[in-house]
């Protein structure tokens, strides 16, 4: 699907799709599991983020699924999902680094960035402290009551 100043989205028959590939590739129902619950959390949350539901459900169920960022990349680029794939980018980079500054200057920090690291707690200590801080302020309640997923709807029978 296409989004205003993101261009082409995968929907959600899209990201079923990428699942059931790594699921095959790498079979580990635990991760998609974890990325499933995510993006349904951040698909919940979007709404009093002023955020996109269907933006928070694809980048927060795709931005992790491989280890091998270079890779998924790649592949989101060969789909036509530009914004996904520089997120990935993003998610992965040190932007402390020299051999990545040009793309940090390129690339700025949006909600959609911000999200997908808390949710995933793939930042350190310092940060995940500093983006709960950030999302408490602007949610109604607590961050765990956002996860509502209907079991009939989910994949994998996990629930």
């Amino acid at each position: 699907m296409f989004k205003k100043d993101f261009g082409n989205i995968p929907n959600k028959d899209k990201v079923r799709f990428f699942f059931d590939k790594d699921l095959e590739k790498n079979n580990d129902i635990l991760k998609i599991k974890k990325l499933s619950i995510m993006a349904e959390l951040a698909k919940n949350m979007a709404f009093e983020l002023k955020l996109d539901e269907d933006i928070c459900y694809s980048f927060c169920a795709l931005i992790c699924l491989n280890e091998n960022y270079k890779e998924t990349y790649k592949k989101y680029r060969e789909n036509s999902y530009f914004a996904l794939a520089d997120s990935v980018l993003y998610f992965y980079l040190d932007s402390s680094k020299e051999e990545n500054k040009d793309f940090f200057i390129l690339k700025k920090e949006n909600e959609y960035d911000r999200l997908n690291m808390f949710l995933y707690d793939c930042v350190n200590e310092k940060e995940y402290i500093r983006f709960y801080s950030y999302f408490s302020e602007k949610l109604n309640k607590e961050i765990y009551k956002y996860i509502k997923i209907n079991k009939n709807k989910f994949p994998y029978n996990i629930i």
